[in-house]
């Protein structure tokens, strides 16, 4: 009896506590809306009469959601170099939804490094002041500030971008500088605007100002930020001053170590095509040190430490081994130096700047006198960058090789895989599967290094297939073509006695691979990976008493974003063919084309137009050959 009425008592009690915690208004309320709203980012730039360079930069940003306070603002960061840099909070408070306002202590704000730089020594000087915001709620506003002063800069160089995450109702952003500084500014994107101009005591100022900017977040298949978001870009450098400064900085980190020149001439010993000796010195540098590789200009200035140190320490920046690279080149009869490649729209010839130059390459000069660009970091991965990044600006440091880039291909990039198999009784097949591929799509220094790998990922195109022979047939940075011989086995009929055999799309061996299908209500850009197409197009020969159940369902769709072609057709004499062709219009595509986008992906991806259904001797699957397309499923 005592234990009923103990469990009685605590059911009451349990009953009574939720219901008055359910009388209660929870302490944390989101607000509706978006998770976060930036209601305000003013900066300012200006270029002291001494040369320093301060920047100032205000946020008022409203947090409504749990989301926002615990991953997207709950604090903020600052990477600085105290050999020239120095960091000032302004201010850092919150105003809570009653009107408080609540300073953060001084404990908020702490320093430590940025982790693109772990565990380098050359560049562990380098600090990260994180701003912490406290006594966050649903509906509170966060509001900070800092000003970073620089000295020994060269110029100004400022980079704002115009679309935020989340909503912004105001950026404002002045540009403040002696009115006989040269100054100069850009905005890379499909942005407009007039700044307002005022000259007076001596300076002149720039200011821009948009409102009610709309939110651009990181969506699956979005392109990188750093193309998809419009950027103010201003720069006070003089024509030419930009490759000047880069080639007094790269000739100041020194000549290649004793070390480096030693591994890179072992690595060349018995190399006698060029090709060969460019990969062999790069990969050879690349295996010799540790790289930090989210390193990224702007992090490092657009400084080098000194090569040797670089090699003593076995530490490098993509800059600095894009140095080390161009300098290995030269030492073994190839004209190369140090380039820097530009975002997506920016103009290097109107911004005489760094700003706006994201991307470390060694720029050559090959035997027919054309224009490389190759990735110090990756220089085996992907194909020839000067292809695919062939509307960049490419900033190069004297003295530059005497090239000049190479007459471009119709498209961006082609892939094709052409194939003649014959499948015996038993379910073997054998034949010969022909890759043939252009501009970007080209994997040139894999093809270089190890064609028998790129042909074993060519016969994975055949169920279980393994290569019995290869041979390159052509290779240059602009096309080649690879025959691989292959043997596999067709998977083993189901309970209905079909065998499946799938013809999938060429190999993704260089360029971008297709996004997955958008959905709708979309809000960004999506990368398609176009201007380009790719086509298998296969042809199998069945033994005799062997049929076709099903072909691949018929195909054709067309639109602004591109086009898909599935075609197929059974013989009477045992001969199926089938070819699926897929053309890529644009590299991106707006947000409001998320419907064409899906349609081509869609049709492209279907098992149903990727499949050959084939039915053995003794199957039960009735046959359709001599017709064209589908069949029973």
């Amino acid at each position: 009896m005592r234990r009923e009425q103990i469990v009685r008592w605590a059911v009451l009690g349990l009953v009574a506590a939720t219901a008055a915690a359910q009388s209660r208004a929870p302490a944390f309320v989101a607000v509706a809306g978006p998770d976060a709203e930036i209601l305000e980012i003013a900066e300012r730039w200006e270029l002291q009469g001494d040369g320093r360079v301060v920047r100032e930069r205000r946020e008022r940003i409203a947090v409504n959601s749990y989301v926002a306070i615990n991953r997207l603002h709950g604090e903020d960061r600052v990477v600085w170099d105290p050999a020239r840099d120095r960091v000032e909070v302004l201010f850092n408070r919150t105003v809570l939804p009653s009107g408080e306002v609540v300073e953060a202590p001084d404990n908020a704000v702490v320093e430590d490094l940025p982790p693109q730089v772990h565990r380098n020594p050359l560049w562990s000087r380098l600090r990260r002041t994180v701003v912490v915001h406290t006594a966050l709620e649903p509906g509170a506003v966060i509001e900070w500030a800092y000003r970073l002063t620089s000295q020994g800069v060269p110029w100004l160089d400022a980079e704002v971008p115009l679309r935020q995450p989340d909503p912004v109702r105001s950026l404002e952003v002045a540009v403040d500088v002696p009115e006989a500084a040269p100054l100069a500014w850009r905005i890379a994107g499909d942005t407009s605007i007039s700044p307002e101009e005022r000259l007076g005591d001596g300076r002149r100022t720039l200011r821009f100002r948009w409102r009610d900017l709309p939110p651009l977040p990181d969506e699956p298949g979005s392109p990188p930020r750093g193309e998809m978001v419009p950027v103010l870009r201003v720069s006070t450098a003089s024509a030419g001053a930009a490759q000047e400064e880069l080639t007094r900085r790269v000739a100041a980190a020194g000549p290649l170590p004793a070390g480096a020149a030693a591994a890179v001439a072992a690595a060349v010993e018995g190399k006698v095509s060029f090709e060969e000796r460019v990969l062999a010195v790069l990969e050879a540098l690349r295996a010799a040190v540790n790289v930090s590789e989210d390193a990224d200009i702007a992090l490092v200035g657009t400084a080098l430490a000194p090569l040797a140190e670089v090699w003593g320490r076995g530490w490098a920046t993509p800059l600095e081994l894009a140095a080390m690279g161009a300098a290995a080149c030269r030492g073994v009869g190839v004209e190369a130096t140090v380039g820097l490649v530009g975002a997506p729209g920016h103009d290097g010839a109107a911004l005489a700047g760094f700003v706006g130059f994201q991307r470390p390459v060694v720029a050559l000069a090959d035997r027919e006198g054309c224009l490389r660009l190759l990735d110090p970091v990756r220089p085996v991965a992907g194909g020839p960058l000067e292809e695919a990044l062939r509307d960049r600006s490419v900033l190069m440091a004297l003295p530059r090789p005497a090239a000049a880039p190479c007459p471009r291909n119709a498209s961006p990039w082609q892939r094709a895989v052409r194939a003649l198999l014959t499948v015996d009784e038993q379910g073997g097949i054998g034949g010969e599967l022909e890759l043939s591929v252009r501009g970007a799509a080209v994997p040139h220094a894999a093809l270089v290094r190890d064609p028998a790998a790129v042909a074993t990922q060519v016969a994975a195109l055949v169920p279980g297939g393994t290569v019995s022979s290869h041979r390159t047939v052509a290779l240059s940075r602009r096309g080649a073509a690879l025959v691989v011989g292959v043997k596999g086995t067709l998977p083993e009929a189901d309970t209905s006695g079909t065998r499946r055999f799938a013809v999938a799309a060429p190999p993704e061996l260089a360029g971008e691979s297709l996004p997955p299908a958008p959905v709708a209500a979309r809000l960004t850009p999506i990368l398609l990976g176009g201007p380009g197409e790719e086509t298998v197009e296969v042809t199998l020969r069945l033994p005799a008493g062997w049929s076709v159940a099903a072909l691949p369902v018929p195909a054709q769709v067309e639109n602004p974003s591109g086009s898909v072609t599935v075609q197929a057709e059974a013989a009477p004499d045992g001969t199926v063919q089938v070819r699926r062709r897929l053309v890529l219009a644009k590299r991106t595509v707006p947000a409001e084309a998320a419907g064409e986008v899906r349609a081509l992906l869609t049709a492209w991806r279907s098992p149903a137009s990727v499949e050959l259904l084939l039915t053995s001797p003794g199957g039960g699957s009735a046959a359709v050959a001599g017709t064209k397309g589908g069949g029973a499923r």
